[in-house]
């Protein structure tokens, strides 16, 4: 009887339901799901104003005016009306006349769809705003970045949980609940939601195909192109192949080198991996159940992982640097390494290399013919 397995992040209150056993996510590329749950996005440069800093859609004081002159709602001269012998000025009244840190206040009051349908209503709120959508995009992305994650067999018992995964103070807070259910059981309870896909919300998409839209998108002229890019971008361009990256283990700061787990360099596309990668890396070494004689890989310790319960992330070894400084962490790629070795030669004997290329290249065949848009396809953004 297979036993099969499930990704969770408890306290996200997040899962994805696998249907496979250990052997299946290990060797037919599912695990590379695990990269988009983890992986930080890297804003791209375009997302940083002059100044370096993120969310640059607010104008600086110097570019006010020039937006201003560029609002297709504007007033580009303002009537007048003769009162006895004195021209007054008529006053403007609405939101357009309010200072930028008013308007800032209010977008931040917003919820995203109404951000969006004021930001495509002028050229001027557009630039208010634009920041705000991107970091609502970006909040979207590496969404269990920090979260403890283990990969939970159904055949766990109650009260059987990771020593990491609680602290003492949360095993008596919450002793009814442990002493009662499996760590499996864990995603039927209510509040536990299914990751089905990881990708950009579809907030925006939704809006511009309202029959509203089209007007404002006309009113905002060359700035059109713009909203779709900004709307529907491409979720490649936040995770740049340029530069290493690294799968973190923030409980016991250690981490482990893209290059040294990749079957060739060629395979390595920014913190995606063909065939072996960070997410492999991961279900060899969280998984939790009791029974191991269903899962076929007893002798690795595999069921009992010494990560099970920890606190990952996967980014850019510069920014790695950045954040610590280069302090007390600890590479364990080429530990990592072998036992990865050691576990696809016990399966597929000493061509383990070829074998693992060929069987993956044929899984992903089988999903194509089968047009299944799932989340578990290492490189489909």
């Amino acid at each position: 009887m297979c036993q099969f397995f499930v990704f969770m992040a408890p306290d996200f209150y997040e899962f994805v339901d696998q249907f496979g056993t250990i052997s299946d996510i290990l060797f037919n590329g599912s695990a590379g799901g695990l990269v988009k749950l983890l992986a930080v996005p890297v804003p791209p440069a375009h997302y940083y104003s002059t100044h370096g800093r993120l969310s640059p859609g607010r104008p600086s004081a110097k570019r006010k005016h020039e937006n201003l002159e560029e609002q297709p709602a504007r007033d580009w001269k303002r009537p007048k009306v003769q009162r006895g012998s004195q021209l007054q000025e008529r006053k403007r009244t609405g939101i357009h006349t309010l200072p930028t840190e008013l308007h800032d206040l209010i977008i931040d009051h917003l919820d995203m769809e109404d951000v969006f349908n004021l930001c495509i209503s002028n050229r001027y709120f557009w630039n208010i705003g634009l920041g705000r959508i991107r970091d609502y995009i970006m909040s979207h992305l590496g969404t269990w970045a920090g979260e403890r994650i283990v990969c939970v067999g159904e055949g766990v018992h109650v009260g059987d949980y990771p020593p990491a995964m609680y602290t003492d103070d949360e095993r008596v807070r919450n002793r009814e609940q442990l002493d009662e259910m499996t760590l499996w059981e864990f995603q039927e309870c209510e509040g536990f939601n299914q990751v089905v896909r990881v990708r950009v919300p579809d907030t925006f998409y939704r809006q511009l195909k309202h029959p509203d839209t089209a007007s404002s998108l006309r009113q905002l002229g060359s700035y059109a192109s713009c909203v779709l890019a900004e709307a529907r971008p491409d979720l490649r361009s936040f995770y740049p192949d340029d530069q290493p990256w690294i799968l973190r283990n923030l409980t016991t700061k250690e981490y482990v080198r893209s290059e040294a787990i990749a079957l060739e360099p060629e395979h390595i596309h920014g913190p995606h991996i063909d065939y072996i990668g960070f997410g492999e890396v991961l279900v060899s070494r969280i998984c939790w159940t009791a029974d191991g004689t269903t899962i076929g890989m007893e002798s690795k310790n595999i069921r009992r992982g010494v990560w099970a319960g920890h606190r990952f992330d996967i980014t850019t070894l510069a920014r790695h640097n950045k954040e610590t400084k280069k302090g007390d962490w600890r590479d364990i790629s080429k530990e990592v390494a072998e036992e990865l070795a050691e576990i696809w030669e016990t399966e597929f004997g000493s061509n383990w290399r070829e074998e693992t290329m060929y069987g993956v290249q044929y899984w992903r065949e089988e999903i194509d013919c089968r047009k299944d848009p799932g989340l578990l396809r290492a490189r489909n953004w």
